[in-house]
């Protein structure tokens, strides 16, 4: 884990990046993807992991970052391909971007096996993780979906609950839910905001660089 100040996350070359969300087109969003393209270690493909909305969804994003002067892109369907092509696709891919939409249980469910694996290496390797919205909450160490209590999450970025859409009137909300949890705290992500966590402990904010860090009972 790399560590710098509250933030723990995965150590690898690559960077990751929780985006808040919000519309492709605002500008501050555009900044934040222009500062995933610019600042990418490897020079792999896009990948979009559409799991969590639909293919027309993944095709719009690609022609967006296509807009933006990007790299070649293509769709990764973590749900119905097998291992091997997951492997393949996952780990020769310079930026993996995790979408953002209603089915978010779907996308969770996809995250395992094969799937974590290539991400973690191709992670190690300079790939780029960067999540939006929700699926920037699923990386976080612990996790709150609409109609669940709270669970473990898939860890990236250790002992975090991510809130993206944050905003301060969610505040004690969230600090209710921090009081019932262990060595967590919160990281609420604005919209159109997003928290880049780089090798060698780097912590940089993007867009509009909204991000609220709350404490838990066992941090402050």
């Amino acid at each position: 884990m790399t560590q710098q100040s509250v933030f723990r996350w995965r150590t690898g070359k690559g960077w990751l990046v929780l985006a808040g969300s919000g519309d492709f087109n605002a500008s501050a969003m555009q900044d934040i993807e222009a500062a995933v393209l610019r600042r990418a270690v490897s020079h792999g493909p896009l990948a979009f992991i559409w799991a969590a909305s639909d293919l027309e969804r993944g095709d719009r994003y690609l022609d967006h970052v296509e807009e933006l002067g990007g790299r070649t892109g293509y769709l990764v369907d973590i749900i119905n391909e097998d291992d091997d092509s997951l492997r393949q696709q996952l780990t020769e891919a310079g930026i993996i971007v995790l979408g953002d939409g209603p089915q978010m249980i779907r996308l969770r469910n996809g995250l395992g096996g094969a799937v974590q694996e290539a991400l973690q290496t191709a992670y190690e390797r300079g790939a780029t993780l960067y999540a939006h919205g929700d699926a920037a909450m699923l990386l976080g160490g612990w996790t709150l979906l609409p109609g669940e209590t709270t669970r473990r999450g898939q860890g990236w970025l250790a002992d975090a609950l991510v809130v993206p859409r944050y905003t301060s009137e969610r505040g004690a909300d969230v600090r209710a839910v921090l009081a019932g949890l262990e060595n967590a705290f919160g990281v609420g992500i604005g919209q159109n905001s997003a928290l880049a966590l780089g090798a060698d402990g780097v912590v940089d904010l993007w867009g509009e660089q909204q991000v609220t860090v709350l404490l838990g009972k066992t941090n402050g």
